[in-house]
């Protein structure tokens, strides 16, 4: 079975400033978003309660940025 490499994760903020827009390819199956809140170990990575929509071959996720405070994301391959 090839590998393949797990997509970049890009980030963005939206033009009025109020949500973070994440995005990877949809090239590869069996790609995950993950979230935690603490990067101080240990890590507890969860898959993040978010449901990405698919423009033009990518996987967005927009976030209102009054709900991201300290978190961090992740692409895992599950």
């Amino acid at each position: 079975m090839p590998v393949s490499a797990v997509p970049v994760l890009g980030y963005t903020l939206s033009p009025d400033q109020q949500s973070l827009v994440l995005s990877w390819s949809n090239a590869t199956a069996g790609i995950v978003l993950k979230q935690t809140d603490s990067l101080s170990p240990p890590v507890n990575w969860v898959t993040a309660p978010v449901v990405p929509v698919v423009v033009n071959n990518q996987y967005i996720v927009t976030i209102p940025v009054a709900n991201v405070g300290n978190r961090f994301y992740v692409l895992s391959f599950e």
